[in-house]
């Protein structure tokens, strides 16, 4: 009998180890998307800001207009758009994919 309660405490215990790791996770990459996003600072050279971010943080996705940049951690639900001209940052917003 003690030995099945500690086996139940066991897994209880991995379980809640497992959900604050996930909850962790998620927490960062949201605080890292917004980071980002207040990094972004408009008429900033797009090069000068992208030069800032570390690859091995973030995965960045480029379009005509805007970029988006998704930190590694969080599972891709947390990112932030940066819009540009080309040349110049002109604006930037947070988003959350779920």
């Amino acid at each position: 009998m003690l030995s099945y309660r500690k086996g139940i405490y066991l897994i209880i215990l991995c379980v809640a180890v497992l959900a604050g790791y996930f909850a962790y996770d998620m927490i960062q990459a949201k605080r890292m998307a917004a980071d980002v996003c207040t990094g972004a600072v408009q008429g900033m050279l797009l090069e000068d800001f992208l030069s800032k971010l570390p690859e091995k943080d973030y995965r960045i996705i480029r379009r005509d207009k805007y970029l988006t940049i998704v930190p590694k951690k969080g599972m891709g639900r947390n990112s932030c758009t940066v819009m540009h001209d080309g040349r110049q940052v002109t604006g930037s917003k947070t988003g959350f994919n779920d």
